[in-house]
């Protein structure tokens, strides 16, 4: 929207540098504003954060913008049905020990799972169409 580029710095949206940062710096208030969540942020981004904020923070109803949060946090590994678990464990090193962290399942046999990834939740759809 010509009005948040402006807000963002934005003079130019067809230079690439301007459009990715102005679009990144929207997408860091959007995460502010919505305490973080992920899915929220991604809807304020396709639909406008007031229509986020009028259904009550949550993902409005629309098809379009239901499907745009899907196929955006379906490309990222940590929200995919095959997403990977973040492990935990525990090394000597010098004499003393330190804990260690990895998306990579490591050799040891002790470690354990501290993070699983979380599953994306979203009402049903309504027939309201798009925006």
């Amino acid at each position: 929207m010509p009005a948040t580029a402006n807000e963002l710095g934005v003079r130019n949206a067809y230079d690439p540098v301007q459009n990715i940062r102005g679009g990144t710096a929207y997408l860091r208030q959007l995460l502010d504003r919505f305490g973080g969540d992920e899915a929220l942020a991604l809807a304020a981004y396709n639909a406008g954060a007031g229509a986020v904020s009028r259904y009550g923070d949550a993902i409005p109803p629309y098809r379009e913008t239901r499907q745009y949060v899907e196929r955006i946090r379906s490309r990222s590994s940590l929200y995919t049905g095959g997403a990977v678990p973040i492990y935990k464990w525990t090394e000597t090193v010098d004499g003393r020990e330190v804990e260690r962290y990895s998306n990579v399942k490591p050799k040891t046999a002790n470690y354990r799972v501290v993070q699983r990834p979380r599953a994306i939740t979203m009402p049903a759809a309504d027939d309201e169409g798009t925006k």
